[in-house]
């Protein structure tokens, strides 16, 4: 059975399956379809939805794929009544814009509506490996806002990590809500997706373009001895060249974060817009990726994170300019 798809079609899947949560109930449209008739769309979910107040989430193509997760990329709007049709439709067509503005338009895009939930306890991240495969469960999370989505934007400023052991059991875990993600996350990696072919489909099961555009990155690394970042740039131009896509770039940073004796990986790259996206990630638990995205106006994990400038990029000798319009 195929659970891995979309976040929406991911979590439509998950919800008959999962005995130790709870996904709430959704409506899922596609771009295609709110563009189509938007009056439909909205009976949907006013009938799914007869009070309170909903979540309009972003559910892009390219986001939380076997291939990257682009957190915190696209927008989603939050507290919406469900008496208030016009801000319903302000909010989806807000969403709808953040997949133009970051270079992920597409008319098979879709759009998430839940519940929306107040008064949280626990909000944040988990993953059931590190980054190169270690039986470590990470958790990124905030128990002081009340908020859901200081994680995902990278913008909170009283977020915590808790890393342990995948086998450990849940009664040594201090925390009870991070005891009961555990047991969570252990039933969803019944359904999960397996590592070891997840692994070499994005490691090995690349197309000639990809590869070559690989090469291009990594053939232009460069190191900052003093910060002991290493950066690498694409161009426009590049994915021409080698007949290759957005796509393509996924995993790449990864790939750079592995170097030893470096702290983080920033890959720039131009957008079909126009802009320059920066992908950041690290590996050290002592660094904030995320600081630095805020900087520029992006967000995203302490240890992945990214942001997008308005400009392109310019090689200068042998280095790479950032050209701001």
């Amino acid at each position: 059975m195929k659970i891995i798809g979309t976040k929406a079609q991911t979590l439509k899947r998950l919800q008959p399956l999962v005995s130790k949560a709870t996904i709430l109930d959704q409506v899922i449209f596609t771009v295609k379809e709110w563009r189509g008739n938007p009056d439909e769309v909205l009976t949907r979910i006013t009938k799914a939805f007869t009070e309170g107040y909903l979540i309009i989430r972003s559910s892009a193509l390219v986001e939380d794929s076997l291939v990257d997760s682009h957190a915190g990329k696209f927008r989603s709007e939050s507290g919406i009544r469900i008496s208030d049709e016009q801000s319903i439709c302000t909010a989806v067509e807000s969403v709808i814009s953040s997949y133009a503005e970051n270079g992920g338009a597409d008319d098979l895009n879709e759009v998430l509506v839940q519940p929306y939930i107040e008064d949280v306890a626990l909000s944040g991240v988990l993953f059931t490996r590190t980054p190169y495969g270690a039986p470590y469960i990470v958790v990124n999370y905030d128990d002081t806002t009340k908020r859901t989505d200081t994680v995902t934007s990278g913008k909170g400023t009283e977020l915590k990590e808790t890393i342990i052991y995948r086998h450990s059991p849940a009664l040594i875990v201090p925390n009870q809500f991070i005891a009961r993600l555990i047991e969570v996350a252990s039933e969803l990696l019944m359904y999960g997706a397996r590592l070891k072919i997840i692994t070499r489909n994005i490691s090995l099961n690349k197309s000639v373009s990809a590869m070559r555009l690989w090469g291009i990155a990594l053939s232009r690394l460069h190191k900052n001895q003093e910060l002991q970042v290493v950066s690498s740039a694409i161009t426009h131009q590049d994915l021409e060249n080698c007949g290759a896509s957005y796509i393509d770039l996924g995993g790449v940073v990864n790939l750079m974060n592995s170097i030893p004796d470096s702290k983080a990986a920033i890959l720039f790259f131009e957008t079909p817009e126009g802009g320059i996206r920066a992908s950041l990630r690290t590996e050290k638990n002592n660094v904030d990726i995320a600081k630095i995205a805020r900087l520029f106006g992006g967000g995203g994990h302490k240890k992945a994170a990214g942001f997008t400038i308005d400009g392109k990029l310019k090689l200068k000798g042998r280095e790479w300019e950032i050209i701001l319009k």
